[in-house]
């Protein structure tokens, strides 16, 4: 699953059934084949279909709960916009999708996606960034999935750093405390990805002066799939993971 790397950065609000149901969707493109024939993009984005039996397979939840959240996001998702700003300044506005069609007896939604979210997904050259959704189907806020698709960008570095005006614009957060973002936002969103992935996560704020100006996330990944550890195991494995000795 691949994404442009300005759609990684934009601003925008999903609940998590409704991200859920858009990376179900994007897992289904083949960038490749729309690579090679552009005339394909409107094929591959349009009436992309979610069954409630895939969703529920995918991300681990039971049937009856499956088949209420895909009807519910196709609905809600009809109304969703995003915001980009691009390097020269200029605000890019649009619609997640054009068009929903659900089918209450068969189970399933279709949705297509926009035109303009369409250039973000699929025909990528240059700046973009994949990774599997293996990795992000058993996170359980839309924040941890956000912030673990920035780590994905930058998982060369295994380092990112945010400043608070950035964190809150792409994740439209309303806190104007720090210590709210922290407790509603970084640490349930690291510790997600610490338990969830294959990447052990820390995170630490970055003052200038007194005052909490940005925050930096260091991520490493790890030789062995995740295991359920309780919190003093996990953050010892996380360190050891992060900064090895020898």
């Amino acid at each position: 699953m691949s994404k442009s790397n300005a759609l990684l950065r934009a601003s925008y609000k999903l609940t998590l059934a409704e991200q859920r149901l858009i990376l179900a969707c994007l897992a289904q493109l083949d960038t490749r084949r729309a690579m090679r024939s552009p005339d394909s993009q409107a094929d591959q984005t349009d009436n992309l279909r979610v069954t409630a039996l895939e969703y529920a397979d995918l991300y681990g939840i039971d049937m009856s709960t499956a088949y209420r959240e895909i009807h519910a996001a196709a609905r809600r998702l009809y109304d969703r916009s995003i915001k980009i700003v691009r390097p020269d300044g200029r605000e890019e506005h649009f619609r997640w999708i054009w068009g929903r069609a659900t089918h209450e007896r068969a189970g399933y939604v279709e949705i297509s996606l926009t035109p303009d979210l369409a250039r973000y997904v699929t025909s990528l050259r240059g700046q973009f960034t994949s990774y599997g959704i293996d990795q992000v189907r058993r996170l359980r806020s839309t924040n941890a999935v956000r912030i673990f698709e920035l780590m994905m960008q930058w998982r060369a570095a295994g380092v990112i750093r945010l400043s608070l005006a950035e964190l809150r614009q792409m994740l439209q957060l309303s806190y104007s405390r720090f210590t709210d973002i922290r407790r509603f936002v970084l640490d349930p969103a690291v510790q997600q990805i610490s338990e969830s992935t294959d990447w052990a996560t820390i995170w630490k704020p970055i003052r200038v002066g007194r005052q909490v100006d940005s925050v930096e996330i260091r991520f490493s990944e790890r030789d062995q799939g995740v295991l359920p550890l309780g919190d003093e195991a996990r953050d010892s494995a996380v360190t050891d993971a992060l900064f090895p000795v020898g």
